[in-house]
Formats: structure tokens, C-alpha cells, sequence
């Protein structure tokens, strides 16, 4: 997965990992694309916060090849990878 991360070590040293995802194949429209970015913003958003409350390390990964990651976590045709929120112990 290091790879797939453009050689981002925290996606494999994370014991936990959250990947959201998104079906293309769903109409969303010129204005609907935004929503997917903003709704996946807002699941991080609050990922961060129980993370915070919690004591749970939380970093979110937008960089990475989508067709790797695709192809590593097999995922069936119409969804693709958004990001990537790493989950783990606070130094």
C-alpha cells in the first residue's frame, strides 16, 4: 500500500484504516461533484474529533494512485477511492 501512496509510510504502519468511497456511476451532476468532496471533508471532519476525544491519532490521506488502491482492496467497478483516514496511537 506504501506504494500506492506515493511512499507514504503511515497508511501501512496505521492499525486501523478507514477508506472512503465513492459510486461514479450515480448521476451526481456539474454541482453534485462538489457534495462528494464536501460530504467526504465532513467525514473526516468528524473522524478528527472522536479521534481527539478518544486519544486516537487521525491523519487523512488524499494523495494516492486511485487505480492501485482500487486494485489492491478489489473494489467492484463503480466505486472509486476519495481518501484514506489512518487511524492509531498519538505519539
Amino acid at each position: 500500500m506504501q506504494k500506492d501512496c506515493w511512499e507514504q509510510s503511515l497508511p501501512c504502519q496505521s492499525p486501523a484504516r478507514l477508506y472512503l468511497l465513492h459510486p461514479w456511476s450515480r448521476p451526481a451532476g456539474q454541482r453534485g461533484f462538489r457534495y462528494i468532496y464536501m460530504e467526504v471533508g465532513a467525514i473526516a471532519e468528524n473522524v478528527y474529533l472522536q479521534g481527539q476525544t478518544i486519544g486516537v491519532g487521525v491523519v487523512f490521506i488524499g494523495g494516492f494512485d486511485d487505480q492501485k488502491v482500487t486494485d489492491v482492496l478489489k473494489l467492484p467497478s463503480p466505486y472509486t477511492p476519495i481518501g484514506l483516514v489512518c487511524l492509531g496511537r498519538t505519539p
